[in-house]
């Protein structure tokens, strides 16, 4: 039998197409077993597997990074093969277009959802009052929670359910979190150098603001959010140009 690592896709006879989470391992009775988990999410032990044939490095609703595109582009269409190559429809800045495989990068994965994130909520619990809300979530409920966020909105003062309490939500999407000053777009998550070399932190607060303290050039030292006591117009006017590191 062959040998897989962690990670590989292979066919089990009754499993069908599952991917390898440990091995090989040895039992007593046994000295090639692997660890595997099917497309539900199950696991079993197992040692009749062959190789899974390959699946397309893309699939609709992926997004790439394409040669010649400065913003990632989505896929629309494809794989489409020929005997030459394979290629996807694409929607990109200019429209839609066609791009080979070999000119479409894979994006890396985002990074999970955490505590502090700022999201936009896709999938509340069915009630579809928050869907489109945008807010802050406060907490990650058990993983087998089927609400495993808990996203605040507004100053958060509210009840559980109010427009400005929090609520329990199937699923969200991080969104960045930014704020323009004289025609400028900030990034607040973001880090700053003034026109003295220093960098500038920033942080929304709970009423809405947005403020900031900075590092000198020549410490390593990061701001507290206590001490954030500058607003960001205030730095901009007293020590801008402020340039995104």
């Amino acid at each position: 039998m062959a040998e897989f690592k962690v990670g590989d896709k292979v066919e089990h006879p009754t499993g069908g197409t599952c991917t390898v989470r440990y091995g090989p391992y040895r039992t007593r009775w046994n000295p090639d077993l692997y660890l595997l988990e099917m497309a539900d999410g199950t696991h079993f032990d197992a040692d009749d597997l062959e190789v899974s044939a390959p699946l397309p490095a893309f699939a609709v609703g992926d997004k790439a990074k394409m040669a010649g595109e400065t913003e990632p582009v989505e896929i629309i269409g494809g794989p489409y093969k020929n005997r030459y190559r394979v290629w996807f429809a694409v929607k990109a800045e200019v429209g839609d277009a066609t791009a080979s495989e070999g000119d479409l990068t894979a994006l890396p994965a985002p990074d999970p959802i955490k505590a502090g994130d700022r999201v936009r909520v896709t999938d509340d619990d069915g009630a579809h009052q928050f869907v489109g809300r945008i807010g802050r979530v406060v907490k990650l409920n058990s993983d087998a929670s089927r609400l495993p966020y808990r996203v605040q909105f507004g100053d958060g003062r509210g009840f559980h359910g109010e427009e400005n309490g929090h609520w329990n939500c199937v699923a969200v999407e991080r969104v960045t979190d930014t704020y323009e000053y004289d025609g400028v777009t900030y990034d607040v998550d973001a880090q700053y150098r003034d026109s003295d070399g220093d960098v500038w932190f920033f942080k929304r607060m709970p009423d809405g603001a947005v403020r900031g303290e900075y590092r000198a050039s020549t410490s390593t030292y990061e701001p507290h959010i206590d001490n954030f006591s500058e607003t960001l117009e205030t730095a901009a006017i007293m020590h801008g140009p402020l340039l995104k590191v």
